[in-house]
């Protein structure tokens, strides 16, 4: 990714700017070769917080960095999902007596990446093993959040 960074601070920086106030919480920004975040930015002041993160050393790609693009996904799904079930139990119960509409927030996420993913080498399915993980955990509950979302894949 480091020989596309510009390019990708752009795009980031374009995404933020179309984004800002459209998530009530702000905007969060989360990176596969370092555990530092940007979180809940909600103002013009957030895009340069996130264009400072993106130009940090400790944030931009090293050569030696072998991207794990599943453990960070599988992360951040499951971190939404964890909040999802414990917000439906706390208003329904169980999935099977499930019968009204929770109100969860939307989750979109937007993966920036050349697609060159090292550490699945040898497993090149990987990262959609864990959004196929992802589905067939969510799918266990009869209602959905009152909007769905998309999710968008690309490499």
């Amino acid at each position: 990714m480091g020989d596309f960074w510009y390019e990708a601070v752009f795009v980031l920086e374009a995404l933020y700017n179309k984004c800002l106030g459209s998530d009530e919480d702000g905007v969060d920004l989360c990176f596969t070769n370092v555990d530092d975040k940007v979180i809940n930015a909600k103002t013009h002041s957030g895009l340069k917080k996130f264009s400072d993160k993106m130009w940090s050393p400790t944030v931009k790609p090293r050569k030696e960095f072998k991207a794990d693009m599943c453990t960070a996904l599988a992360g951040l799904l499951n971190e939404w999902l964890d909040q999802y079930e414990k917000q439906v139990q706390a208003i329904l119960g169980t999935p099977s007596n499930a019968a009204n509409r929770t109100r969860m927030k939307m989750l979109t996420i937007i993966v920036l990446t050349d697609g060159v993913w090292e550490a699945h080498r040898n497993n090149p399915l990987a990262v959609d093993d864990a959004i196929v993980a992802f589905n067939q955990r969510f799918k266990r509950w009869p209602r959905r959040p009152y909007r769905r979302g998309q999710l968008v894949y690309n490499s």
